[in-house]
């Protein structure tokens, strides 16, 4: 199998059917401006996935699959040889999309008008799955501490007692703002919820896309919450595959795997897409070198938006520990939100909106996607500074 190892090259998405590239005029009112929102990346497919896709396409029929041992094989090596974490692969149920399996969390483990806890900013359909499911939405908002973004623990201490939540969404690595939550953390996050009997449905998606030093904890990695806890990734992220929908859940718990499958079964949740199936394996037996590569292109990104924050005063942020999006505040250029938006798309430029992360609040942050090639994020750059910097 091929397992290319060179720089990521860049692809020209424009007029290939790309939400990033050719959906914007929905939600910018244009669709001539320079993408850098979705969380997608602009690099080509991994030659060892398109060449898995392309062996699965000369067969010529495209029919339901059968999800075999290969495809648990495959997940649990990968927990293995990337976080050190020895996983069952009868805790892992196959999925289409890591929000779907969301979903479906919310809606096997709570009742209506049951309280879910979700910690803004943070990846917009972390809001839209708790009210489509009719739960109340209780918000944990993150802190600025000394490490960047911080969990406010005693904030959620406090919801736990009063509110009793059956669910807390989190995010790790968090989307937007880029934390990879240490060990200490992680712990306190676990024993709360132990103490007060909430289920932890943990979004890791992004979990190979972090910088060292920093690595990657997987809540799985902590003994004492694998008993309520519902992971849930994909390798989608890491290797730029979101439109193949395929996904998984690893639940520990035999009670609550038997639960979330039989409703994801009922949803018709837990049956991937066929290509998608061929492209995890791909990824993830073939994937490391390309995965170590496209870490370093993307480093060397991060470091072009650390300089321009730190050099810039009409903006600020912290530097991503994970992701390859970085979360600006541009309140320091006096304008509102609003005015912000519409002078970045004078400048040419589509940035995600803030108010995505905080439930449809106005906000003066932007999430800024730098996962392209070097010169666009430099040329993107220099238009911010353009247009505010008087």
């Amino acid at each position: 199998m091929n397992t290319d190892t060179s720089i990521p090259q860049y692809c020209d998405r424009r007029n290939t059917k790309s939400l990033k590239f050719d959906g914007m005029l929905p939600l910018f009112g244009r669709d001539d401006l320079e993408p850098f929102w979705v969380a997608d990346m602009d690099f080509c497919t991994p030659d060892f996935v398109v060449d898995a896709i392309q062996a699965r396409l000369s067969h010529k029929v495209f029919a339901y699959p059968v999800v075999d041992n290969s495809f648990f094989d495959t997940v649990s090596l990968w927990f293995s040889k990337r976080f050190e974490v020895d996983i069952k692969n009868e805790w892992i149920i196959p999925m289409t999309g890591v929000a779907a399996s969301m979903f479906t969390a919310i809606l096997a483990f709570s009742d209506e008008n049951d309280s879910v806890v979700v910690q803004p900013p943070v990846y917009g359909p972390f809001f839209s799955v708790v009210k489509s499911a009719k739960r109340e939405l209780v918000e944990n908002p993150l802190i600025i501490g000394s490490r960047g973004y911080e969990i406010d623990f005693d904030g959620l201490e406090e919801i736990f007692c009063s509110k009793r939540p059956k669910i807390l969404l989190f995010c790790s690595p968090h989307n937007p703002v880029g934390r990879v939550w240490g060990e200490d953390e992680l712990k306190r996050v676990a024993l709360l919820c132990v103490k007060y009997g909430v289920l932890i449905v943990s979004d890791e998606i992004h979990f190979d896309l972090v910088f060292a030093p920093k690595k990657h904890n997987t809540l799985l990695g902590i003994d004492e919450i694998k008993n309520n806890l519902i992971l849930l990734s994909a390798p989608t992220k890491t290797f730029n595959i979101p439109g193949l929908n395929i996904s998984y859940a690893l639940i520990p718990n035999r009670v609550h795997k038997k639960r979330f499958e039989i409703l994801a079964k009922n949803l018709h949740q837990s049956l991937p897409n066929i290509f998608g199936l061929e492209a995890l394996r791909a990824c993830y037996e073939g994937g490391d070198a390309w995965l170590e590569s496209t870490l370093e292109y993307l480093f060397e990104n991060r470091k072009l938006v650390d300089v321009f924050v730190a050099d810039n005063c009409f903006v600020n942020g912290f530097s991503p520990e994970g992701t390859y999006l970085y979360w600006i505040d541009f309140a320091q250029t006096g304008f509102t939100p609003s005015e912000i938006s519409e002078k970045l798309r004078g400048a040419g430029l589509a940035l995600s909106g803030g108010d995505f992360f905080f439930g449809g609040r106005e906000t003066s942050f932007f999430r800024f996607n730098f996962a392209t090639k070097k010169e666009r994020v430099e040329w993107a750059l220099k238009r911010v500074k353009e247009t505010f910097d008087f």
